[in-house]
């Protein structure tokens, strides 16, 4: 099975580098982006098919980002990410959309079954 485009939103450069070698190492193409601004001008430019979402943003919200990505069509699969992710936080992602949500630090190998199953 061909694998998504995938197309990371974390604030914190050294992050999506490390997610972009890791995610790039099971054989996704990557794109990233630091916020939502970035992410959805990314989006309009097609091809992405799951988007790795981390909640903690500057700018426009994780929430708000989420809700104006599941409002494309076609709306890309969202899997969120949050560093020290509340019960609260998951329950208000998946209410919005959310696929999954992925808490940090990463066990990679788990990521990837959950990026294969969100395509």
């Amino acid at each position: 099975m061909e694998r998504p485009v995938v197309l990371i939103v974390h604030p914190q450069e050294g992050i999506r580098a490390l997610m972009t070698r890791m995610l790039a190492s099971f054989g996704y193409t990557v794109k990233a982006a630091s916020n939502g601004e970035e992410a959805l001008d990314a989006m309009a430019k097609g091809d992405v098919g799951v988007v790795l979402l981390n909640l903690e943003l500057p700018g426009m919200s994780g929430l708000e980002t989420l809700q104006a990505l599941r409002a494309l069509a076609p709306a890309p699969e969202v899997v969120v990410t949050t560093h020290g992710g509340t019960v609260d936080a998951a329950a208000e992602a998946a209410r919005h959309g959310a696929f999954d949500v992925v808490p940090q630090p990463f066990d990679f190998r788990e990521l990837n079954h959950v990026l294969r199953a969100a395509h």
